[in-house]
C-alpha cells in the first residue's frame, strides 16, 4: 500500500496495484503463496522470444495475446514453447534473471529446445 500526502496531515490511500503492471525483475509484485512458472513464448509475427514468469500460465499467455502486456503488445500472437514450474516464486524470478542476464544460460536453453522453437 502506498500513502500519498495530499495536504499536511491528510493521508489519502492510493488504489492497490493490479497484476504485474510492467514491473521488471521482482519489484512491484504482490506476494502470493504457491508456485510459479517461468515461461518462454514465441511471437508468430517476428519469431522472437519472450521470457517471463507467472503464477497463472494460461492467463498470462492470454494477456500477451490480447495485447495487455506493454512489452509485447506490438508483437502479435504468441505461443508457448517452453516452461519450468517452481514451488517458490523467488526461484522463478531467479531463473528469469539468469536467462535474461547471462547469454550462455539463454543459449543453452535455446539449444535444448531447438526443435520446439522451429515448430509453429
Amino acid at each position: 500500500m502506498v500513502l500519498i500526502l495530499s495536504r499536511p496531515f491528510n493521508i489519502v490511500k492510493a488504489p492497490p496495484r493490479r497484476g504485474r503492471g510492467g514491473a521488471g525483475l521482482g519489484e512491484g509484485k504482490e506476494k502470493k503463496k504457491g508456485g510459479a512458472s517461468l515461461l518462454v513464448l514465441k511471437s508468430k509475427k517476428d519469431n522472437k522470444l519472450y521470457i517471463g514468469y507467472t503464477n497463472n500460465l494460461k492467463k498470462r499467455i492470454q494477456e500477451h495475446n490480447k495485447g495487455r502486456t506493454f512489452s509485447t503488445a506490438y508483437r502479435g500472437t504468441f505461443f508457448l514453447v517452453y516452461y519450468e514450474s517452481f514451488k517458490s516464486q523467488k526461484d522463478a524470478v531467479t531463473r528469469e534473471k539468469q536467462l535474461k542476464q547471462f547469454k550462455s544460460a539463454y543459449g543453452h536453453l535455446k539449444k535444448r529446445i531447438q526443435n520446439s522453437l522451429h515448430e509453429s
